[in-house]
């Protein structure tokens, strides 16, 4: 058996947590900061394969078309990015639910907190979350601050995008996917009817959330740049 373990950091506007991973991932100021691929074949694992945007889509998620399994705590998330930014931007697979393997869902079922954090410490295993690292993810995942012109006039956002927070935030994407990984482990697989439902959930909020998108008509990722006032929102 072949396992594509992943797991992605992401730079938005927008507040994740209120927003929801659909609005959020089709939200024109998201994108990709890292992606971190560990393949697992028959219990070994191989060394992390990172990806930052620029670089060509990785070999090992390619060949993961070939019916490999990949696996994720929170998959909903990474396949909401795959397919608003990861598949139509960076020319990434979209990998379809039924091929998904979620932990997050896998904890949930058995009463195991569904934080990575908080599920990796509930049942002891071998790696866990990088909590400094966590604190530097809150903080890079939101603009530092509004550009202005030389008129003064808002025209952009500001990033956390300095060499040493990228390489800190990767080191911190790697240890998350460990941590999902021995997880994982720890965890049993979902029954058949434990996963039917977990498919239909997923399907009806990608569904649900299509129609909603669609509806609100959000502006392109090369619409006209928002006013000051609606930028200095976003990051307060």
């Amino acid at each position: 058996m072949i396992i594509l373990h992943r797991d992605y950091e992401t730079r938005s506007a927008i507040d994740l947590r209120k927003a929801g991973a659909h609005v959020y991932a089709a939200h024109p100021t998201t994108d990709v900061w890292v992606a971190v691929y560990i393949v697992e074949r028959d219990g070994e694992l191989e060394a992390p394969v990172i990806w930052h945007p620029g670089m060509a889509v990785p070999i090992e998620v390619n060949l993961a078309e070939d019916g490999w399994t990949v696996a994720g705590h929170n998959a909903a998330f990474e396949q909401a990015i795959d397919r608003e930014i990861m598949g139509p931007r960076y020319g990434f697979p979209i990998f379809p639910e039924e091929r998904i393997d979620c932990t997050l869902a896998r904890a949930a079922v058995q009463a195991v907190p569904q934080a990575l954090d908080g599920a990796c410490k509930a049942l002891g295993v071998k790696h866990q979350k990088d909590m400094d690292g966590h604190r530097l993810m809150l903080r890079m995942c939101r603009p530092r601050s509004v550009s202005t012109d030389n008129w003064g006039r808002s025209s952009g956002f500001i990033w956390w995008d300095e060499p040493a927070k990228i390489q800190r935030l990767t080191n911190y994407c790697v240890a998350d996917v460990y941590a999902e990984i021995a997880l994982g482990r720890a965890l049993r697989e979902l029954s058949p009817a434990e996963r039917d439902v977990w498919l239909l959930d997923q399907r009806m909020k990608i569904a649900e959330c299509r129609s909603i998108l669609n509806s609100c008509k959000l502006p392109k990722r090369s619409s006209t740049r928002p006013s000051g006032a609606s930028m200095r929102r976003c990051i307060s």
